[in-house]
């Protein structure tokens, strides 16, 4: 980035500022910092999790929380940052069914059937590798 253009210029006055945000773009173009995913995400747990079990999806265990099918940091670098806080990317899951979705283990998974399309969906590239 040369620092005598316009957009040098106004990055060298935030730098100085110190008010440099991370942000994110959806697939639309729009683009988001770190608080508003967190915020976005907090309130789609709360809006999908008001009545349900806390039963793994991934072994049929004891839930112990969220995993995202697609992780967020993949999703920030295919610029599909919406499906963070989109439940159609998250499933309920044990400690360990969450690594296993991070990782070529997730065909080991219960509800793999259920996953391999949202992968298709997100990421077109990991879907081919699994395929």
């Amino acid at each position: 980035m040369r620092f005598g253009t316009e957009v040098g210029k106004k990055h060298s006055q935030e730098l100085i500022r110190g008010i440099t945000m991370n942000r994110y773009y959806c697939s639309d173009g729009t683009r988001v910092s770190e608080s508003a995913i967190k915020s976005r995400l907090t309130a789609a747990y709360r809006k999908h999790y008001v009545d349900t079990d806390g039963v793994c999806e991934g072994c049929g265990g004891r839930a112990e929380g969220t995993a995202h099918i697609v992780p967020k940091a993949r999703c920030k670098v295919l610029h599909k940052t919406e499906y963070i806080w989109n439940p159609v990317n998250w499933f309920k899951a044990c400690h360990k069914c969450n690594l296993k979705a991070e990782t070529s283990q997730i065909t080991t998974l219960m509800n793999y059937k259920r996953i391999l399309p949202v992968i298709e969906l997100i990421d077109p590239e990991k879907y081919r590798k699994l395929i």
